[in-house]
């Protein structure tokens, strides 16, 4: 470890070169840490240089046994390969900065830009290596593809192993980077209190996953979230006005729990909007339905500096540990769920369809990839983004409809809190004597008049702002004639873009999703959209049990799957009689569906390491199918 000591003398006398010693990483970097003692007077210098120069996650401030002097500890590897990160960065955005000031130019002096750079490049010596760990953060960290965003300049007569030159694509690094950006700055939003893992990131938002890193982590809810109340029943804290009524509530949540975050940055925000508003109106339900994955908060997101930018929308969802269905079937030897294990799958979700039917609302996305499993194994149906309802949102607006509005809109909150206000001194008012008191008649008149008014101005805003933040009706969808949906498992009623759906369409489509699950195949193929379309809108279409055969419960699995699958929407059967059916199958087949799985080894399974590959699968159907079964028999006896 280099050791350098900064004296009061020396810091006095020429600080700025004393400054730069604690940053200063030659060509030949020969030591791995920098320890730099200096007085504690010159600690703001110090720290502010560091700060300025490197990265916090570089150097680590600590004490000493001198209460005069401090120590800091930097670690140079690190932060040379940050040095090179930030380069690539810097060339990149001044070519940004340029381009965007040649346009300002031209539209102050109004007239055509000057012909503005599209590329700019980028040179990297692959010989040294803590440059190419530069250049491979930055790819990574920006998530820059070749071919897409950059491209590799090809020199035959430059010998393999020196500097390598590459051009970038400045308007396709330009989202990246404004990604890049908010990104970073909605990570700070939520780094206080959660440890943050990014899944997944677009032009118009990302997912995260948030880790509690304190014991406890304290987590706002609504009130009238009874899912979340029901889930972190051991760890909620609910506060009780003098009416004995809830007036707020929050959760400890303990240490390691985790979440997802999705966000959608600013101007992408109302798809996110409308599906918040969607689970929260299935969340507010006193019976919780444990196979919709759960949402705890939502809101703005806004910097954390005295601004106060606006950066997007957010929903913190519950987090399903086993991924999705697509990567459970690949867990099983034959890459299909047995057919116990779809049954138990399937139970969950009638269920959850005979949930969204109460609440009026029609997933119409149904697809291995948003069925996801819990920590227990319990399927929950994920993603509203495309759901739409079956009410008329004409109608007069409920409760949760103003509270949404209210969060979102600052003249619907000042029009409705007007409104409220006004409502509580005219019901004062009528509490007093009236007898003989003209005045106070008078005042309540005009308070009414006034009331109207601002009841009028407040629906007037609703109206104008609702179609923006409030789910689509099957009406207002149907009046966009747009396609919208999954094409391998979406019903023939879709295809129909003017068509007002119902909830029978989510009917269908989970018949899509078991036929997957169940045989490997999706219901529908082609080589083309217009040839996949033409075969949903086909009534004869292939049965479960053509790739599945041998028991009895396979065929009734598949006849029901089947009428499931009927092409009209008024001849196929509603999810209450879906419920009926697979009680049916359920009471009729119950000793075939305890029957544990059995697997035949393929011949090709023949090294140790293949047979111990293999067992592994086995051994993971049986004991899912296992827990499977639990479930759906804890609640019935006899069988």
């Amino acid at each position: 470890m280099e050791e350098i000591l900064l004296s009061f003398e020396s810091l006095k006398t020429n600080l700025e070169k004393e400054l730069l010693r604690t940053t200063y990483i030659g060509p030949n970097l020969t030591k791995k840490k920098r320890k730099v003692c200096f007085p504690r007077e010159y600690e703001h210098d110090i720290i502010g240089h560091l700060e300025h120069n490197f990265k916090h996650e570089c150097w680590l401030l600590k004490q000493t046994t001198n209460p005069s002097m401090m120590i800091v500890e930097i670690d140079l590897e690190s932060a040379n390969v940050l040095r090179y990160f930030s380069e690539f960065r810097r060339t990149l955005r001044d070519a940004l900065k340029k381009r965007k000031e040649t346009l300002e130019k031209a539209i102050f002096e109004e007239r055509e830009p000057e012909e503005m750079e599209e590329t700019v490049a980028v040179t990297v010596d692959f010989d040294n290596q803590p440059q190419v760990m530069g250049w491979d953060k930055f790819l990574e960290d920006f998530q820059l593809k070749e071919g897409e965003h950059y491209t590799q300049n090809e020199d035959d007569s430059r010998p393999f192993g020196f500097d390598e030159s590459f051009t970038f694509f400045l308007e396709k690094f330009e989202r990246n980077d404004k990604a890049q950006d908010n990104i970073t700055k909605i990570k700070e939003f939520f780094k206080g209190d959660y440890e943050i893992t990014e899944l997944d990131r677009g032009g118009m938002g990302a997912i995260l996953k948030l880790k509690a890193k304190n014991e406890p982590t304290f987590l706002s809810l609504r009130t009238e979230n009874y899912w979340a109340r029901q889930k972190f029943i051991d760890h909620l804290r609910v506060v009780k006005g003098p009416d004995g009524v809830d007036r707020s509530a929050y959760v400890d949540i303990p240490k390691g729990t985790e979440f997802v975050v999705k966000v959608a940055f600013e101007g992408y925000e109302e798809a996110l909007i409308q599906e918040a508003a969607l689970l929260s109106r299935i969340s507010e339900d006193p019976d919780p339905c444990p196979t919709i994955i759960g949402s705890l908060q939502h809101g703005r997101v806004f910097t954390k500096d005295d601004n106060h930018h606006r950066l997007g929308y957010y929903l913190i969802l519950e987090f399903a540990p086993q991924g999705d269905t697509e990567k459970l079937c690949q867990s099983f030897p034959d890459s299909k769920l047995p057919t116990t294990v779809s049954f138990a799958m399937m139970y969950g979700m009638v269920q959850t369809l005979q949930k969204l039917q109460q609440k009026g609302i029609i997933h119409r996305d149904l697809k291995p990839g948003n069925v996801l499993l819990g920590k227990d194994g319990i399927p929950k149906l994920s993603d509203f983004g495309l759901s739409i309802t079956v009410d008329n949102k004409d109608s007069e607006l409920n409760e949760q409809d103003i509270r949404l509005l209210r969060v979102l809109d600052q003249e619907f909150l000042r029009a409705s809190r007007e409104r409220e206000q006004l409502e509580g001194r005219l019901e004062k008012l009528k509490k007093q004597s009236l007898e003989d008191d003209d005045n106070i008649i008078t005042k309540i008149e005009n308070m009414e008049l006034d009331l109207r008014e601002l009841q009028k101005k407040e629906n007037q805003r609703s109206d104008e702002i609702k179609g923006h933040y409030l789910p689509l009706t099957a009406k207002e969808n149907a009046a966009l004639d747009r396609f919208q949906g999954s094409i391998y498992f979406v019903a023939p009623e879709q295809l129909d873009t003017k068509k007002i759906l119902t909830t029978k369409c989510d009917v269908y489509q989970l018949a899509s999703v078991m036929f997957k699950v169940m045989t490997g195949q999706k219901p529908v193929d082609g080589a083309s959209v217009q040839e996949i379309a033409q075969k949903i809108i086909n009534p004869n279409k292939p049965r479960v049990s053509d790739f599945i055969s041998g028991k009895p419960v396979v065929d009734a699995m598949s006849d029901l799957i089947y009428e499931m699958m009927e092409i009209d929407p008024e001849k196929r059967m509603n999810i209450d009689q879906v419920h009926e059916k697979m009680d049916q199958i359920l009471f009729a087949h119950a000793l075939e569906l305890k029957e544990v799985p059995v697997y035949k080894k393929p011949p090709f399974f023949t090294t140790p390491t293949e047979i111990d590959y293999w067992e592994k699968k086995v051994k993971f159907a049986q004991e899912f199918h296992e827990g499977c079964m639990k479930k759906i028999f804890s609640s019935i006896t006899g069988l």
